[in-house]
């Protein structure tokens, strides 16, 4: 039997939507790639067994509170708090440090809903001796919960992994250091 015209254009848009989306994470992957020379790559997670009591706030957060509260699991950390965290903590570390810190983080959903942070990071130089990647993990390690924090494999495939999750879902937020010029960015739209 014959597909209607209708479902042929619903499997051509498929289609079309998927092409676009798989360029559009190229692009962002390139875009970040190309805002600095990046030193640092860094998954950021959040320990709620650990860490010290944090505030929650907002419809969503309330929301899944009582969802994870419900399955007995850890308290979840509403979006808000996770920027401020993520920015909280790369500016103790320029303190620590004395010299600036560039970053770009995106934060991501787990399945379970518990929010995690990609970030690409520019510390200058790491060379012998340097302490960046000690203060960095032990910064947020001793707050929040588990973290990583290493050079590159490969600058343009982690970036196009950050970006992918820009891209790919609807909420996705993108954190920018004030050294690139832009204190906030509005949250994506599902575009596809």
């Amino acid at each position: 039997m014959r597909q209607s015209w209708q479902a042929e254009q619903a499997e051509l848009m498929q289609g079309a939507a998927a092409d676009l989306r798989c360029r559009a994470q190229e692009e962002m992957g390139l875009w970040l790639a190309g805002l600095r020379p990046w030193t640092l790559w860094a998954t950021l997670t959040v320990d709620s067994k650990r860490s010290p009591p944090l505030p929650w706030w907002g419809e969503s957060s309330r929301e899944q509170y009582r969802k994870e509260a419900v399955e007995g699991r850890g308290r979840p950390v509403a979006r808000d708090v996770m920027v401020r965290m993520v920015r909280g903590s790369f500016a103790a570390a320029e303190e620590l440090l004395a010299h600036r810190v560039d970053y770009v983080a995106c934060l991501e959903a787990h399945r379970s809903g518990a929010l995690h942070a990609h970030a690409m990071v520019d510390t200058g130089e790491l060379g012998e001796g340097c302490r960046d990647v000690e203060v960095l993990q032990e910064g947020w390690f001793s707050r929040y919960g588990f973290c990583r924090f290493e050079p590159p494999r490969d600058v343009l495939n982690a970036a196009q992994y950050a970006g992918k999750h820009l891209v790919k879902r609807e909420g996705a937020e993108l954190i920018l250091s004030r050294g690139l010029g832009w204190k906030e960015i509005p949250r994506v739209r599902r575009l596809f």
